[in-house]
């Protein structure tokens, strides 16, 4: 699977999952010396229900495609190992699955001119136990020898104004997921690996629960409404 076969399975099954709409404008760019491509999409308007106002809620996806992915995905292990060890014979060589490290940052920021009161310590610590019962399940951490994921704490961006008055701009989040690519053999006989189809449509549907939560969890970080007088 080179980079464009991999780029239509990406975009079918994120559209496929209403994670990406037909609207929305992905960019691309590659370095011309190391030969590294790079992909980026902010998304999250017609995804997961509509933000909480005054907070613009979105989802930006990052990941980048390396000369030697490039290498390896335009013919086999075997040409691939024959080159890097220069030598031929490199049937017997085993190697490992290549995978990609797709990037994923929750962010919710205030709109602009808007000013948002900063919660308190209390009220902060509620809110992150909150994220974490709620989004943190669909953006799991895997720790141990083989680390295939990654998830961080919940950060707040914060202004001060000229009179030294605080007030919350914005929240993020930050995760990121690998996605393991198939290779390709000479050896028609070998076994193939699994397809990335199956691994995006599952990443894809977790990305959409993760983004409408995650605005879920905005509201709260609202101020209550104040209460209303009673007349006597």
């Amino acid at each position: 699977m080179n980079y464009r076969e991999f780029l239509g399975a990406w975009e079918e099954a994120l559209l496929g999952k209403g994670v990406l709409a037909h609207t929305d404008r992905p960019e691309e760019t590659i370095d011309l010396e190391g030969m590294e491509r790079k992909y980026s999409v902010r998304v999250g308007m017609f995804c997961g229900g509509p933000s909480p106002e005054p907070f613009t809620a979105s989802m930006e996806l990052k990941w980048r495609w390396d000369a030697l992915k490039s290498a390896r995905t335009r013919t086999t292990e075997e040409d691939v190992l024959g080159e890097l060890l220069e030598r031929k014979g490199a049937q017997g060589i085993p190697t490992e699955q290549p995978w990609l490290r797709v990037d994923i940052a929750l962010a919710g920021k205030v709109h602009v001119g808007s000013t948002l009161v900063l919660p308190s310590a209390k009220a902060w610590r509620s809110w992150v136990n909150e994220t974490a019962q709620t989004v943190d399940p669909l953006l799991p951490f895997s720790g141990g020898t083989s680390i295939e994921s990654w998830r961080g704490e919940p950060t707040a961006e914060v202004r001060c104004d000229a009179i030294g008055e605080f007030s919350l701009r914005g929240v993020e989040l930050a995760a990121w997921q690998a996605l393991s690519l198939p290779r390709q053999w000479d050896d028609p006989d070998r076994e193939p690996d699994e397809s990335v189809q199956q691994q995006l449509e599952a990443f894809a549907g977790r990305l959409r629960d993760a983004l409408q939560a995650w605005k879920t969890c905005l509201k709260a970080l609202l101020p209550a409404p104040a209460a209303s007088g009673s007349l006597h």
